[in-house]
């Protein structure tokens, strides 16, 4: 039977409020571009999860991080930090799931020869947006990031912008690790 490998996304799903497991739903309400994304991957999901004549298999991957990545000490998102142009907005209650590329990359290479379904491929630290910038910000040498209200960055950055950092659910990667044997490495900011 033929195979078809779909890269998803594992930082836009709908966890009801705790870790999404891969049968979550995609936020697909979510304002702005990030509901624009997810109605698009989740069009992808189906078609690729619903094809006749075909094993299909979805690689819902959270942030990435690693050489040549956003997060990385020398990626744009540390840029924009050391600049000072990331603020915490509000309690920062969203959950960040991230990946190592490497260890995406190997989950990739196992999904190959696995059963199809759907697989987060996120790391074993769901982490509040609270939490993990100070750390970040420490760990690459940037000032701490600012804080903003939601009312004052709802008028300067937007809606989207509250609901990224305070409305996002983190994912649970159990089947990925029983299934396709994912072992995910530690984040290096983590333990800043």
């Amino acid at each position: 039977m033929a195979r078809y490998i779909q890269q998803s996304c594992g930082f836009y799903l709908d966890g009801a409020g705790g870790l999404a497991d891969d049968t979550a739903l995609l936020k697909i309400a979510a304002p702005g571009h990030m509901g624009e994304s997810a109605r698009m991957y989740a069009a992808l999901e189906k078609r690729v999860m619903s094809a006749p004549n075909m094993r299909g298999t979805s690689l819902r991957y959270g942030f990435f991080y690693g050489l040549h990545t956003w997060y990385w000490p020398d990626g744009a998102f540390t840029e924009h930090m050391r600049r000072g142009e990331v603020v915490l907005i509000g309690a920062g209650r969203s959950v960040f799931s991230f990946i190592h590329v490497d260890d995406a990359a190997a989950a990739t290479v196992s999904a190959l020869s696995a059963p199809g379904g759907v697989y987060n491929v996120v790391d074993d630290q769901p982490a509040l947006v609270q939490a993990w910038l100070p750390a970040y910000a420490r760990w690459v040498g940037a000032p701490a990031p600012g804080h903003m209200t939601e009312q004052a960055a709802v008028q300067q950055l937007g809606e989207e912008s509250v609901y990224y950092q305070n409305n996002l659910d983190g994912a649970s990667n159990h089947k990925a690790r029983r299934v396709l044997g994912l072992a995910p490495r530690t984040q290096p900011w983590g333990a800043v």
